[in-house]
């Protein structure tokens, strides 16, 4: 499904929420353990703005009372260079789509 994915950026004197990019989200399921990881690559360069696996303890919560868009916290994404704690957002094209997401 088509997205954009934020971050909220606590380490600035204001905090604010900082796009990552725009593209499809994947829920990857492991063959063998049955873990589920979610993956995201932008559009544009295929660079990895989201990789984390999903955790029984995770609380998906709809975002700023918007019937479209969501935020967890993560424990470790590794979409950069290292592995960090990050609260992501994600937004979609419409409240269907992120219906379907939340399933």
């Amino acid at each position: 499904m088509r997205t954009k994915l934020f971050r909220f950026a606590s380490e600035n004197d204001l905090p604010e929420w900082k796009e990552l990019g725009t593209g499809d989200v994947k829920l990857l399921k492991h063959e063998e353990k049955g873990t589920i990881r979610l993956l995201m690559l932008r559009d544009d360069t295929l660079q990895t703005c989201a990789d984390h696996c999903i955790t029984p303890v995770m609380e998906l919560k709809p975002n700023a009372g918007s019937d479209r868009a969501w935020v967890w916290t993560t424990h470790a994404d590794f979409a950069g260079q290292r592995p960090k704690q990050e609260l992501p957002a994600i937004r979609f094209l419409n409240a269907e789509n992120a219906q379907k997401f939340e399933v």
